[in-house]
């Protein structure tokens, strides 16, 4: 028989990309993704948390005026499967300068693919339901905090997997300079208080396995 056993396994958004920052304290709008039925909030254990009154947050910064296009890449170290997956990826647009005009961040896509090959895992846009940024300094981040049941693909050791992640804008930007970024650490209320902070990743559920018995 083959002996399967469940491991968690945490993957974090980590970019050589350069850092910017912002004051949580400042964000103007922070929405995190409740899709449950029920309308309860998703919540997961092993994200990394941390629990300080810290009030400046970094993220990485990819150019003014650009829209996160950006692969990453996790390398199993372990074959097996993956039964469920919990995204918790923060994303944020940032306005540095404004003569005129507007920006409205609107989507994050997130997808997940095997490299060298046709299968695509999991993929699927978010919209953050924001209405328009025209003012400096306006900054709004948007959280996809979502378990993933019912969607396991296989992994190999060895094997990398993808995970892309996109942000879409629209609205005439002639006037106006912004900013799109990955915070690696990120609160979920804005307040300067000690809170809670959770890192950017994707937390996997793999039955590795192990061995195989007669």
């Amino acid at each position: 028989m083959v002996l399967n056993y469940p491991e968690a396994v945490f993957v974090p958004l980590q970019d050589t990309q350069a850092l910017a920052s912002t004051v949580p304290s400042d964000l103007d709008t922070i929405t995190r993704t409740a899709l449950n039925p029920d309308s309860a909030i998703p919540i997961e254990g092993n994200l990394g948390d941390t629990f300080t009154n810290l009030n400046v947050m970094a993220f990485h910064d990819y150019g003014d005026d650009t829209n996160i296009d950006r692969m990453f890449q996790w390398v199993p170290e372990s074959t097996g499967r993956v039964t469920k997956f919990f995204i918790n990826i923060a994303t944020l647009c940032q306005v540095t300068g404004r003569t005129a005009d507007s920006v409205t961040f609107e989507n994050v896509t997130i997808t997940l693919s095997r490299v060298g090959g046709a299968d695509k895992y999991y993929s699927q846009s978010f919209g953050t339901g924001f209405a328009l940024q025209d003012a400096t300094d306006e900054v709004r981040m948007f959280v996809v905090a979502q378990p993933i049941i019912g969607r396991g693909f296989p992994i190999r050791k060895g094997n990398p997997i993808n995970i892309h992640i996109e942000t879409t804008t629209t609205g005439d930007s002639a006037g106006i300079t912004w900013e799109m970024g990955i915070p690696e650490l990120f609160p979920i209320t804005a307040d300067s208080l000690s809170k809670y902070w959770y890192r950017s990743g994707i937390l996997f559920y793999i039955e590795r396995q192990v061995g195989v018995f007669k």
